[in-house]
Parts: structure tokens; sequence; C-alpha cells
């Protein structure tokens, strides 16, 4: 398979299950400092953002939160969604966003490398500050 080279995305190969496979995935990541640095990535990509309303929280009526909230904002995390036409998997921890072109495969094809390259076609518009394969 001839891949177009990339900027920002990179595949990754990672053992998993018994007995082990190889599951691959073609991902770049995107630093954020704060709750406003988030959301105005967010925004610039076109990620629908859900902060839920304040209340009490499940867990003080003893039950488990529904929500799957971004650790230390109260945002949820996108998940599966679709920016600039594409469909991705999304998700933030650490100070990090991590964006799939591959979210539903095990293995990367042709089309996942096509799709990275629409994304970083729409990034180099309108974010300077993403780096590849930083942790």
């Amino acid at each position: 398979m001839k891949t177009p080279p990339l900027k920002y995305f990179e595949k990754k190969c990672e053992p998993s299950g018994f007995p082990p496979q190889a599951i691959e995935s073609l991902e770049m990541s995107i630093a954020y400092s704060s709750t406003q640095d988030l959301l105005n990535v967010f925004q610039t990509l076109g990620v629908r953002t859900i902060v839920p309303q304040v209340g009490p929280s499940a867990s003080e009526w003893g039950q488990e939160s529904p929500l799957n909230l971004i650790a230390g904002h109260s945002i949820e995390q996108p998940g599966h969604c679709e920016i600039f036409g594409v469909k991705i998997a999304i998700w933030c921890s650490n100070g990090r966003i991590t964006v799939s072109a591959s979210p539903t495969a095990y293995d990367v094809t042709e089309e996942h490398y096509s799709n990275a390259a629409i994304i970083e076609a729409n990034i180099d518009k309108h974010v300077a500050r993403i780096r590849s394969g930083e942790s």
C-alpha cells in the first residue's frame, strides 16, 4: 500500500487481547492547556461540544454517572464524530486531544490515509499548534 506523506498523523500498532493481535490506528494529537483552549480547538475543528448542566451528580444519588467527561473539565468526551467531512474518533486526556482517522478499524487502510490527508489540509489552514507524536 502506497501511502501519502503525512505531517501530523502517525500510524500506531499496539498488541491487544489474548492471544495478542496487532491493533493499528492512524492518530494525531493536539495540545491544549485550559478549558477555553480546548473549546477553541473543538470550535476550529467543528467538533460539537456538550457541556452538561450543573446539578446534583448521579453519584450523589448513589448511581454511576452516565457522562464521560474530560478529566478536569466539565465537557463530555466527543467520541465518534466528524470533522471536515471525515468520520473520526476523538478523545482527550492529559492536555492532549487525540484524533483517530481509523475510528472503527483494527487495520489502517488507504482510505484512512486519504481521510487523514483531508484533515491535515484543513488543519493547516486553521491550527498551527499541532504536534505529531508528542506525549
